[in-house]
């Protein structure tokens, strides 16, 4: 019922999760998630003298808008590190919005394992959970009949989301009144929102095809924060946005198929 407790160390394997990954510091394979993405030496990891790398930070532009989209949103402080972190040596680190040059970036926060040391974490990974299903069910019935029925799927992880404050949210709000165009777009962003830091969005990005992934490269250049000194420039000419749909087919199995010539590559590879 809360959607903090998904992301609590110790608590694993809930009724949501479908599909988890099972890691273990002693006996088995150990989670890299709190390493990749909690930063580094601060009292979030208290049991490690160095490290996490912390090296997979959300762009700017995605926790901009989810912040103004859904202001007080009780998903936000639970997905996000952002303002300042506390060193581990008691000093203070100012991190985005308040920093928007070398650091300027917030961080992850579901994978933040204080019992973390020497690259070592007990955290899973859920691979699948429920509220990704209703968002795809969502998205599944507002392409096939339009949004009259898909909102009974997203509304139940806006309910969800509200009332994992105490007293409940006011924000996110249910959804009601769009077009399907308006849906399709909502959906999308939602999918953003609620499973920041999942490993979904490269995939999502994606699937709706190279106008949709060249509009999402668009929008992260162009965000007012956006800093060209720092921040990744995303390319945005149509061969690129095509080449970066597809990976390539690897050499080996062109070279060991014979169904497959050179010339059946992926667009840009050749």
């Amino acid at each position: 019922p809360s959607f903090g407790s998904l992301f609590t160390a110790g608590t694993e394997n809930t009724k949501e999760s479908i599909i988890e990954i099972q890691y273990t510091i002693s006996g088995g394979p150990n989670g890299q998630f709190t390493n990749f993405f909690t930063p580094s030496g601060t009292t979030l990891t208290p049991s490690a003298a160095n490290g996490p790398f912390g090296r997979n930070r959300p762009n700017k532009d995605i926790f901009d808008r989810h912040k103004a989209q859904y202001p007080g949103d009780p998903r936000f402080d639970v997905s996000y590190v952002y303002g300042s972190v506390t060193l581990n040596t008691g000093a203070s680190q100012t991190i985005y919005p308040a920093n928007t040059t070398n650091r300027g970036w917030p961080y992850i926060k579901k994978y933040v394992d204080p019992a973390y040391v020497a690259t070592y974490s007990n955290r899973n990974f859920i691979y699948m959970r429920y509220a990704d299903v209703l968002l795809s069910l969502a998205e599944a019935e507002n392409e096939l009949n339009g949004p009259a029925n898909a909102y009974q799927y997203v509304n139940q992880v806006m309910a969800r989301a509200r009332n994992s404050a105490s007293p409940a949210a006011a924000v996110p709000a249910d959804w009601s009144g769009m077009t399907q165009e308006q849906f399709r777009g909502r959906i999308m962003r939602e999918r953003r929102y609620e499973l920041i830091g999942e490993c979904h969005l490269y995939y999502d990005a994606r699937r709706r095809g190279a106008d949709s992934l060249k509009a999402f490269f668009i929008e992260h250049n162009t965000h007012p924060t956006f800093n060209a000194n720092f921040d990744r420039t995303y390319p945005t000419d149509d061969a690129t946005v095509n080449k970066l749909l597809l990976m390539p087919i690897p050499e080996r199995e062109i070279n060991t198929n014979t169904l497959i010539n050179p010339e059946h590559q992926n667009p840009g590879y050749n």
